[in-house]
């Protein structure tokens, strides 16, 4: 189990997970096609206000930090620190977008703004997988769904995808109102919400389990 290796490997597992999971973060609105649940937001809120993409994940995840602490009705010093990570998370996400550039890119030929949803998915996948492995911090709005599944008595699945819908109508309903679309939202929002959870079992267990490494993320 990944729990009993040595905490510099578990670090380096995290740690890749959360460069991947950023990443993926800055793809998801390369394509134009719409945004995951958790950039969505984010997203919307770059193009009514002066907030980076980054700076809006930060303030979002912010949010999910306030929310698992009214759940759990006490200060955790995991849950605390999940603020750092949410703003090295940020950083790494503007790093992306404004220092390499990627916001600038904006692609036209519809195969390569496929490709970038697909790029983008998988890297969500892959980074939100390695970081649950890893187990360190979760990401705020994963701790959020950890702690809103236990309160409901459902499964860690359940509760993410209402959490994700909910996600979505709040970055629709602040689009319409704010900049008169469905800004951030489209084919690739749904595809994300529907394939993100699914390829991170089937990654979970090609990668892990078939080495013998089974616990539960």
């Amino acid at each position: 189990m990944l729990r009993d290796c040595f905490l510099p490997k578990r670090l380096a597992i995290y740690c890749t997970g959360l460069l991947i999971l950023a990443l993926g973060t800055a793809l998801f609105p390369l394509s134009r096609l719409g945004s995951g649940a958790i950039v969505a937001l984010p997203v919307v809120l770059s193009h009514f206000t002066n907030l980076t993409l980054g700076q809006g994940s930060f303030c979002l995840f912010c949010l999910f930090i306030f929310l698992q602490i009214l759940l759990e009705k006490k200060l955790r010093l995991k849950t605390l620190l999940q603020l750092p990570f949410s703003l090295v998370f940020g950083a790494l996400v503007d790093f992306y977008s404004l220092t390499l550039g990627l916001a600038t890119w904006q692609p036209e030929a519809w195969p390569v703004r496929l490709f970038l949803v697909a790029a983008a998915i998988c890297a969500t996948s892959l980074g939100a997988l390695l970081m649950v492995k890893g187990d360190i911090i979760l990401n705020a709005p994963d701790g959020f769904v950890v702690q809103l599944a236990k309160k409901w008595q459902k499964s860690f699945g359940q509760t993410k995808l209402v959490v994700d819908g909910v996600l979505l109508a709040v970055a629709a309903l602040l689009g319409l109102v704010f900049t008169g679309s469905l800004t951030g939202l489209g084919i690739a929002s749904f595809i994300a919400v529907y394939s993100v959870g699914r390829l991170i079992q089937h990654l979970d267990q090609r990668l892990f389990m078939k080495k013998g490494i089974r616990e539960k993320a």
